[in-house]
């Protein structure tokens, strides 16, 4: 009888042995899948759902194109499998940058369109959106064509000053009313759209002997910030892309232009300005810092932390998506605040002194 018993205890710890045994396997499993889910999800509250996994299949309308910023976000975009329409002016610049782009990216020929117009001109580049769309449905607009003027307001040509507006404001609407209407018509609440419009930290702060245009660069901001609401019903998002300082032929431009207008006091106008060679970033660090804030669906999107700095005081009454951001921007605005104080001092200071 005894003999029995401890059989049957036996039977009974190997059982539990094996059950404990599989436990412990599954869990092994399982478990971090669970936790990995949880993460995901956890993210997805807290940082906002994403509009897009990839760019892959989409097709992209960059105006300003064919180099600078316009080009490296094609590039991107690219690379991660699009199809991509460049608008310029330069019929010449559009067939090499579509020439280099297919080079470097490896894409197939038939992955980039070009088409010439000037965005400041309505017809024609109506006429563009319409041969893009044509070739394949506009998913996602950027907005990327501009100029920029140095120079105090009353010494800048009257031609100069309608140049900068119609490039930098008309040369958003243009685009944009053009391509709205053909959004519309393929809207559905599975498929998110894209417009984006590349401002400038300009269009946060205002930046020095470049009046025009910064504020052309905020125009673009009210602008985004208007069709943010109009266009929500339609799963058409709207993002505002606010670069410091980017190594382009713009900015070169821009400092020698600055140079011919303060001889000797150019480091004053560079410090003015915020201007430090080690907050000059690449091209491709903003193509990067656009797609990765688009495809999270953030509207206000920088790329630096002087950038990042100013959003936070010039958000404005709408708050970020992303519940993260906006507990770092309430933990950041009255350090900030303060630190505004102290710079329009030194600005202020610097300005009367030596008579910029």
């Amino acid at each position: 009888m005894g003999s029995i018993v401890v059989s049957v205890l036996k039977w009974d710890n190997m059982l539990a042995i094996l059950f404990a045994m599989a436990l412990g396997y599954l869990s092994s499993r399982l478990l971090p899948q669970m936790i990995a889910s949880f993460q995901v999800k956890l993210s997805a509250i807290l940082q906002g759902r994403g509009l897009y996994s990839t760019l892959q299949g989409k097709h992209v309308v960059v105006t300003g194109g064919s180099s600078g910023i316009g080009y490296t976000i094609a590039e991107y975009a690219l690379r991660e499998g699009a199809s991509v329409t460049l608008i310029a002016r330069n019929v010449d610049k559009l067939q090499k940058a579509k020439a280099s782009l297919i080079q470097e990216t490896n894409c197939l020929s038939g992955a980039v369109h070009v088409t010439s117009a000037d965005v400041s001109d309505a017809t024609a580049v109506t006429a563009a959106i319409r041969d893009a769309q044509e070739w394949m449905p506009i998913d996602i607009l950027v907005c990327n064509a501009g100029v920029v003027f140095v120079g105090r307001l009353d010494e800048i040509p009257v031609s100069q000053l309608e140049d900068a507006v119609r490039a930098n404001v008309l040369g958003s609407v243009y685009p944009i009313h053009a391509t709205i209407p053909l959004m519309k018509s393929r809207c559905t609440s599975n498929t998110p759209q894209s417009i984006v419009l590349v401002s400038s930290v300009a269009g946060l702060h205002q930046a020095y002997a470049s009046n025009v245009y910064s504020s052309t660069k905020y125009a673009q901001r009210g602008l985004a910030e208007t069709l943010r609401w109009e266009l929500l019903p339609f799963n058409i998002h709207m993002h505002v892309v606010c670069p410091g300082y980017v190594d382009t032929p713009m900015l070169h431009g821009g400092l020698e232009a600055a140079a011919s207008i303060y001889a000797g006091k150019t480091e004053a106008y560079k410090k003015i300005n915020f201007l430090d060679p080690k907050n000059v970033v690449s091209a491709s660090h903003v193509a990067k810092c656009t797609w990765e804030g688009v495809k999270r669906g953030r509207f206000l999107i920088t790329s630096d932390w002087i950038g990042y700095l100013f959003a936070v005081i010039s958000r404005g009454p709408i708050p970020e998506e992303s519940i993260v951001s906006n507990i770092y921007e309430l933990l950041l605005i009255i350090p900030v605040r303060l630190l505004s104080f102290v710079l329009k001092r030194i600005m202020t200071r610097k300005i009367l002194r030596l008579k910029l």
